[in-house]
């Protein structure tokens, strides 16, 4: 059973779960004589009663070729799955349009399913650098109880812009704590992603395929053994943005020990970089 442990001293808490050690972390094996091996694609292969019973394939939710389903192994007493698609190999960036501004949808449908249960965070882990369990593109959704103390970052000044349309800004802070980290923010202030119009979403569907193509070609360039490591997540509360953070270093025991990061790419002069990788991808 997961319990929260808070320090006394300052404040913070730390998540203890030890049911989640024994969740997977590669696709696995649902039967000796069964494909698809991997569980999430046995979402949409008309699985048995008791297929459905043992992985937890439930549907909670689904629009278009997107699923939910809870989470075998949850965090806390709200853990939800968002998977993507059908398949293994396909994601974001080679999804087409209308099924990534699906997603966002469905981000926007279970944040206002659960917001009255605490803090709702959604966030994606892709690759095994970025906390990524299961090869199949995934989301997650989880709740955190209300009295918890969140030291996500509110919404960073705008600086060092990337891209922007009608209703979103990209933008590298001044506060980057990672090399190559993108902002998504709402140009109207005061919002929670709950809210989020239709045409909002078509616009933020729209940059987001297009940033992570960017940061796949980057990974490239900078020749990462493990390319496609990223992680992004959605602010739970007012002012909300999508923050999109590229796996291309570890932290170390300085960062580790001081809680200061250490960022060796001048935001300034990353915003120029993909601001030339942009013009490249459409």
């Amino acid at each position: 059973m997961a319990r929260f442990v808070p320090d006394v001293a300052t404040h913070r808490w730390v998540l203890i779960t030890p049911g989640r050690a024994s969740r997977p972390h590669a696709s696995i094996s649902v039967d000796e004589t069964e494909k698809p091996s991997c569980v999430l694609c046995l979402a949409y292969q008309n699985p048995t009663p008791e297929q459905m019973e043992k992985y937890s394939l439930q549907e909670i939710y689904s629009l278009g070729n997107i699923r939910v389903i809870p989470n075998k192994f949850p965090i806390t007493d709200t853990h939800e799955l968002i998977i993507h698609g059908p398949q293994d190999s396909i994601d974001i960036e080679d999804f087409p349009q209308t099924q990534v501004e699906d997603l966002l949808k469905v981000y926007r449908n279970r944040f206002q399913v659960r917001r009255e249960r605490g803090h709702v965070i959604i966030f994606n882990n892709r690759g095994f650098l970025a906390g990524g369990s299961l090869q199949h593109p995934h989301s997650q959704l989880v709740v955190i109880p209300s009295q918890i103390n969140l030291e996500a970052l509110q919404l960073e000044p705008i600086a060092n812009v990337v891209d922007e349309n009608q209703f979103f800004t990209v933008y590298c802070p001044e506060f980057s704590q990672w090399p190559y980290e993108m902002w998504l923010a709402p140009k109207k202030k005061g919002g929670v992603y709950a809210d989020v119009a239709d045409e909002e979403i078509k616009d933020l569907a729209s940059l987001l395929k297009r940033l992570i193509k960017v940061l796949l070609i980057k990974s490239e360039e900078l020749r990462k053994p493990d390319k496609g490591n990223y992680n992004f997540y959605i602010f739970p509360q007012k002012d909300w943005y999508l923050r999109l953070i590229p796996h291309f270093k570890h932290r170390g025991g300085l960062e580790l020990g001081t809680g200061v990061s250490v960022n060796e790419k001048d935001p300034a002069v990353v915003s120029e970089e993909l601001r030339l990788l942009l013009e490249k991808v459409k």
